[in-house]
């Protein structure tokens, strides 16, 4: 994942090369009862952005599956292929967000046009 803050609020005015294991660290940091209002308040503060970070750590602490790549990726389809729309939202709220926030962008593109 790369990041790309221009105004350099972040302490990162440069793009910002982040390597797996941070992800690790990011979902352990959002497990710990302190560590989840950092993670909130970063969630936020990159949504304004145009960032998506997940509050949890990556999409897979998000989605309980195990490992990165090709097959987990895979997995993460055939999981929410699997479940109804209500059960999706039922069981990843997370993912719901996210998907409400890319079409924010449809909105506001569209308003844009009028």
């Amino acid at each position: 994942m790369t990041l790309a803050i221009d105004d350099g609020e972040l302490g990162c005015s440069r793009p910002c090369a982040l390597p797996a294991p941070v992800a690790d660290t990011w979902a352990l940091l959002a497990a710990d009862n302190e560590g989840k209002a950092l993670a909130s308040d970063v969630h936020s503060l990159l949504k304004g952005h145009a960032i998506w970070v997940w509050e949890k750590g990556a999409i897979e602490h998000v989605t309980g599956t195990a490992g990165k790549g090709e097959d987990a990726i895979i997995a993460q389809e055939e999981t929410l292929r699997a479940k109804s729309s209500a059960d999706v939202a039922t069981d990843f709220p997370a993912v719901v967000d996210c998907f409400k926030w890319i079409k924010s962008f449809d909105k506001a593109v569209e308003g844009k046009k009028a």
